[in-house]
């Protein structure tokens, strides 16, 4: 089947109902009851995630600070590739 959801995908692996891919950066998250096993890695595969504002760069305090943790967590994994606002490759001229 195909699942939008994480925790749905995770519930039916749970109940042996096959296997599924989890993202890297939640693999510890999904492992920590200890009734799922890794099967193999794929490393070629990456997953992108956007974060979208109305506004044309990011001014608030805290969204600014989980923008930046998150590029760092995601350049700590080495996915690459990922630009957030503010960022020189991602200023829209105008």
């Amino acid at each position: 089947g195909e699942f939008d959801d994480t925790a749905l995908m995770t519930a039916f692996g749970r109940a042996g109902v096959g296997a599924f891919a989890v993202p890297t950066a939640i693999e510890q998250e999904i492992l920590g009851t200890g009734d799922l096993v890794v099967l193999g890695r794929a490393e070629e595969v990456r997953i992108e995630y956007y974060a979208i504002s109305v506004e044309r760069r990011l001014t608030h305090p805290c969204v600014l600070a989980i923008s930046a943790a998150a590029k760092a967590g995601l350049e700590a994994m080495g996915s690459g590739g990922v630009v957030l606002p503010g960022d020189s490759a991602n200023e829209l001229s105008g």
